[in-house]
């Protein structure tokens, strides 16, 4: 059941786009307004439903949920891994600690907008002690002398920026003009990384909802 957190970065940005539906009526794109300040909308907390293992051959009882925090030009997307089916017994935690900026109407997604992510740092936590200890023992054994710094401690968040197979980097997403609970995004696929800023480098669609928290 353990999870290695440098093998995970390429298979977040690409889930964060697939997300399980929540209620199907709402699940529609909508126009977006041009009036509308959408940095002031995005502010808050928006999160995925409770959804599929991560790994169901090792625990087919796991759950993940994906969660967005939206500051005034600062975003950071969770990934959360839990050992039960329901999303309450938190595994381990990975922030991913973004500056972004909001672009223009997208092409590719009409009716959305474009906006750019600049990877700022990652972060990781881990609730237990045997967590801990597996995740201490492959960043010791790491190949990447940076890994073998990052040493966790229990329920501490630790910074692993440095440690990454594969970091985020930049990443240029669509998303939908916000109403009041539901919020729709799209990330670029793996064929298309690194994001370009074109549109036809933008990502062709957009998932969710998320749902204001």
């Amino acid at each position: 059941m353990r999870i290695i957190h440098y093998l995970l970065f390429s298979y977040v940005l690409v889930v964060c786009t697939g997300l399980a539906s929540g209620n199907n009526d709402q699940n529609q794109v909508k126009p977006a307004d041009a009036t509308k300040d959408l940095r002031a909308a995005l502010t808050g907390s928006w999160s995925s439903d409770c959804l599929k293992p991560y790994s169901p051959e090792q625990n087919p009882v796991s759950s993940t949920q994906f969660k967005w925090v939206y500051t005034d030009g600062q975003a950071t997307f969770v990934y959360t891994y839990f050992s039960d089916p329901n999303c309450t017994q938190i595994w381990n935690e990975l922030k991913f600690h973004y500056a972004y900026k909001i672009g223009n109407p997208s092409h590719p997604v009409p009716g959305a907008m474009d906006i750019d992510f600049k990877s700022m740092k990652t972060t990781a936590r881990y609730t237990t002690d045997f967590g801990v200890a597996g995740s201490n023992q492959l960043n010791m054994s790491s190949p990447n002398t940076e890994c073998r710094k990052a040493i966790y401690k229990t329920n501490v968040e630790t910074d692993i920026t440095a440690c990454a197979a594969k970091a985020p980097g930049e990443a240029t997403y669509n998303i939908f003009a916000i109403d009041t609970k539901w919020l729709w995004m799209g990330a670029c696929s793996e064929d298309q990384v690194p994001c370009g800023k074109s549109s036809t480098a933008r990502p062709k669609s957009v998932t969710g909802p998320f749902v204001r928290n």
